[in-house]
């Protein structure tokens, strides 16, 4: 997951949206989504990044999926 912000406006805003983002998928964290349940074990951020345009953060969740069979 990758969060960008105008290369002009500063890091502030964009660490603490990827903070944000984040704290939502903190290890323990569960989801579930139909019959299908994912635990969260990991979530880390990367260094900014810079192109022409913009600065990037990536976000990389590493997470388990489980589903139950009838």
């Amino acid at each position: 997951m990758d969060v960008n912000y105008p290369l002009n406006s500063g890091t502030a805003g964009l660490l603490g949206d990827a903070d944000t983002l984040a704290a939502a998928f903190d290890p323990g964290t569960t989801f579930v989504y139909n019959t299908m349940r994912l635990m969260i074990e990991r979530c880390e951020r990367s260094s900014i990044r810079r192109d022409d345009a913009w600065l990037t953060v990536s976000l990389t969740i590493r997470w388990r999926g489980q589903q139950h069979r009838a």
